[in-house]
């Protein structure tokens, strides 16, 4: 088993567009790689609505990872 950088995206640019995610809001990603605690935040460093976090994770290709991004 290896440590691998798996990448999470989320587009928020209609929620932003219709004021569903105000700016000061955050985006986490949380699973069973973090044991479903609140570790990873994906940021939006060009301002495209395009949130984005690389987060390393342990297993093998093909491996399931369970996950659910939160919005706070």
């Amino acid at each position: 088993m290896a440590s691998r950088l798996v990448t999470f995206q989320v587009s928020l640019h209609e929620a932003i567009a219709n004021g569903l995610f105000p700016p000061s809001s955050t985006v986490s990603v949380r699973g069973d790689f973090t044991q479903w605690e609140p570790l990873y935040f994906l940021l939006d460093n060009d301002g495209d609505g395009l949130y984005s976090v690389a987060v390393p994770i342990d297993g093998d290709p093909g491996d399931v990872v369970r996950f659910k991004y939160a919005l706070s």
